[in-house]
């Protein structure tokens, strides 16, 4: 309500300063130095009020950041792990089943690169390389390198990634799972989160980072943010999924977290 109650008197202020400027320079001189002066104070007070919105409101600071992500970031890059556990060892005939999922073709053109009793290794439209891994009561799918995701893809990537996930479940039938992301940024971008969490440290000083936390009280997602990176790990498939499009959105904000 103070804040709101500031921006509301700097807009009326502005407005008051322009609407003298332009009376003073229509009844003194009329040579625009009272308008010219005026419009200097203006912008001097508009730039300081800016400045201390960005530094002190949360909502602003993310509403500037979400302007900025959609003009500087023309992509991000994911590192999708999925990990799936059994009750029991888990069966050999798994990596047949999955490699016949992948032919199937939908998740693109499936090429199988190496195969073990116990590893699987596919390249998908020759641009990315799944591996799986059976392990002690568990199955792992992790990728190979990060994908470089369009901003313009962002729906279509975590729709492929969701379907992925979830055939993979379906195939395997684990007792639990666990669904992870790593989102990462340009090296010359931090993570956006950055400012969010630590306000007083300035960039260049500050050698470590990392906050882990859930969006809501009954949600069993974390998100951990980190210097260039978001992490984001779950054992609900929707609940994760949101969470990454909150995250690439910057709305992924604890709960009663903003002021």
């Amino acid at each position: 309500m103070k804040t709101m109650v500031v921006v509301i008197l700097h807009i009326v202020v502005i407005f008051l300063l322009i609407w003298l400027g332009i009376t003073l320079d229509g009844k003194i001189k009329n040579d625009h130095t009272w308008l010219i002066a005026v419009f200097s104070i203006a912008l001097g007070l508009y730039t300081t009020v800016l400045n201390f919105l960005y530094r002190r409101w949360q909502r602003f600071y993310l509403f500037v950041n979400r302007v900025l992500l959609k003009l500087r970031h023309t992509h991000t890059f994911w590192q999708p792990h999925f990990h799936f556990l059994l009750g029991k060892e888990p069966e050999a005939q798994i990596i047949e089943e999955v490699w016949r999922h992948f032919q199937t073709g939908q998740y693109g053109s499936a090429t199988m690169r190496n195969k073990t009793p116990k590893t699987l290794e596919i390249t998908i439209d020759e641009l990315f390389v799944a591996k799986l891994r059976l392990g002690q009561n568990c199955v792992d799918l992790q990728f190979e390198q990060k994908l470089l995701v369009p901003s313009h893809l962002y729906n279509e990537y975590r729709r492929k990634l969701s379907k992925l996930a979830e055939g993979i479940a379906g195939i395997i039938k684990p007792v639990s799972s666990k669904y992870g992301i790593i989102v990462s940024f340009d090296e010359d971008n931090r993570n956006p989160y950055f400012g969010f969490f630590v306000t007083r440290v300035p960039a260049q000083l500050l050698q470590t980072f990392q906050v882990t936390f859930r969006l809501t009280n009954d949600s069993d997602c974390f998100v951990e943010a980190g210097i260039d990176r978001v992490n984001i790990e779950g054992g609900n498939l929707t609940d994760t999924f949101e969470a990454l499009s909150q995250i690439l959105s910057l709305t992924a904000i604890p709960q009663g977290g903003l002021k």
